[in-house]
């Protein structure tokens, strides 16, 4: 991925983008270790108006696995304030998180000092995206007793 989009930096994190609204992933999908809350510079291509943003999101992070968590019913509010339409959780992901930014190039990209144009210099690309499903932490009881 990172050759065919022409970033310079090397990949740093894997990304789960969590479509549930019911699961917090308080810990770590695929290690069971406590997630954090972080604050990361997410750099996403918009696909309706072909362009990149950089949005600077809390997200939770698994620091064994190096995982990013992005909770969509957050995100799609803040994709759909900058393409101009309201995101259906229905509708499939219109952007594409292509990776972060150190928090100095954040800077300089939000007062204006770099353009888009610069920024494959400085995006840091994603390793590669995951995908989990929920595990239900409760257990169903029939209601009888003694099994009967």
């Amino acid at each position: 991925m990172p050759k065919k989009l022409g970033f310079t930096q090397k990949p740093r994190h894997h990304v789960f983008i969590n479509p549930w609204s019911d699961a917090a992933f308080t810990r770590c999908p695929k290690c069971d270790y406590p997630t954090r809350l972080r604050k990361f510079p997410l750099v996403v291509h918009l696909a309706p108006v072909n362009r990149p943003a950089v949005i600077n999101k809390t997200c939770r992070y698994c620091i064994a696995c190096d995982l990013i968590i992005i909770r969509r019913l957050d995100f799609d509010p803040l994709v759909g304030s900058l393409i101009g339409r309201a995101i259906d959780l229905l509708e499939e992901e219109p952007y594409l998180p292509l990776g972060t930014m150190d928090r100095e190039g954040w800077k300089q990209v939000s007062i204006g000092l770099l353009t888009t144009g610069d920024l494959p210099d400085i995006i840091i690309p994603f390793k590669n995206r995951w995908n989990f499903e929920p595990v239900p932490r409760w257990v169903k009881v029939d209601g009888t007793k003694n099994g009967n």
